[in-house]
């Protein structure tokens, strides 16, 4: 995952991480951030001294910014951004607009 977004073969890369050290997650971090635009994103139901969540990088600023943006605004569920999430992580487009049109459809309580 990191080398495709090392190679710009996608806009954005999450790596989820579950009950790590947050030590090793900032060290990880750290490591990464003279390559990639980097930040964390930690589950907030979790009530652990070890670090729950995603770390998101990339090369790119504004892809960055946006999704950084929407994933702090979602607190990490994504699915409200289906469609920008879905093309950011290299999703094809007719792919992200079926899992989409699902959604609402489920989310109309027009398909169970």
């Amino acid at each position: 995952m990191i080398l495709s977004a090392y190679k710009c073969e996608e806009a954005l890369t999450s790596i989820e991480i579950y009950d790590k050290k947050t030590q090793e997650v900032y060290d990880l971090m750290k490591a990464l951030e003279d390559y990639f635009l980097i930040d964390s994103i930690p589950d907030p139901d979790t009530k652990s001294s070890k670090f729950f969540g995603q770390v998101l990088i990339s090369r790119f600023s504004t892809v960055f910014e946006v999704a950084v943006t929407y994933m702090k605004k979602c607190k990490g569920r994504i699915d409200e951004y289906a469609d920008l999430f879905g093309i950011f992580f290299a999703y094809p487009p007719l792919e992200v607009a079926k899992f989409c049109s699902k959604k609402r459809m489920k989310d109309l309580n027009l398909l169970l």
